[in-house]
C-alpha cells in the first residue's frame, strides 16, 4: 500500500464512496417505494445487484466471493421459506419476490456474513415497530385482503445500512461467531 502512488489510492476510494453512494439512494428508493406501494421494483433491485456483482472484485470488502455468495444467499433465505414454502402452505405468501430481490442487493454489497444478520435486525425491528406503533393512528402497517400487511422493504433497508455503519466503525462486526466461515 506504501507504494502506491497517493493519486491512485484517492481515485479508488473515490470510486467506491461514488458506488456506495449509487448503493444507498438505490435502497432509499426501495424503502419509500415499498412503504408507500408495497412493491419493490426490479428495475432498482436488479440493476444494483448487477452493479455490485461487477464491481465486488475491486472493492475492498467484501470480496468476489462473498458478494456473489452474498447474492445467491439473499435470494434463496427469502424466496424458499417466505415465497415459496410459505405458499404451498397456506395458499398465500409471506413475502414478496421483491423482498428476496432487496437482500440479494444487500447480500452482494455487505456479503454473505450480512444477509442473516440483515434479516434478523429487520424482523426484530418491524416486531418492535408493530408493538409500539401498532395499536396507534401512525400505523405503518395496513389492511390487504382482510391481513395486516407490513412493508418489509423499509425495514431491510434501515437494517442494511445499520450493518455498513457498523462495518466501517468497527470491522469485527462482519466476523460473528455463528458466521465466521473464512471468504
Amino acid at each position: 500500500l506504501l507504494s502506491m502512488d497517493p493519486l491512485q489510492i484517492s481515485w479508488s476510494a473515490l470510486l467506491e464512496a461514488l458506488l456506495y453512494f449509487f448503493w444507498l439512494g438505490g435502497l432509499w428508493m426501495v424503502a419509500w417505494i415499498d412503504w408507500q406501494c408495497f412493491q419493490i421494483p426490479d428495475a432498482i433491485t436488479i440493476p444494483l445487484t448487477a452493479v455490485g456483482l461487477v464491481t465486488a472484485s475491486w472493492r475492498e470488502e467484501p470480496g468476489l466471493a462473498s458478494a456473489a455468495l452474498g447474492a445467491g444467499l439473499g435470494a434463496l433465505i427469502v424466496y424458499v421459506p417466505f415465497v415459496w414454502l410459505y405458499s404451498l402452505l397456506f395458499n398465500r405468501r409471506g413475502m414478496g419476490e421483491g423482498d428476496a430481490k432487496l437482500l440479494m442487493a444487500v447480500g452482494v454489497f455487505l456479503g454473505w456474513q450480512a444477509v442473516p444478520m440483515c434479516l434478523l435486525a429487520a424482523s426484530v425491528l418491524g416486531l418492535a415497530l408493530f408493538i409500539v406503533l401498532g395499536r396507534t393512528r401512525y400505523s405503518f402497517a395496513t389492511q390487504r385482503e382482510g391481513k395486516t400487511a407490513i412493508a418489509f422493504g423499509p425495514l431491510l433497508v434501515i437494517a442494511a445500512v445499520s450493518l455498513r455503519i457498523a462495518y466501517w466503525v468497527d470491522p469485527a462486526w462482519r466476523i460473528i461467531p455463528i458466521f465466521s466461515l473464512a471468504f
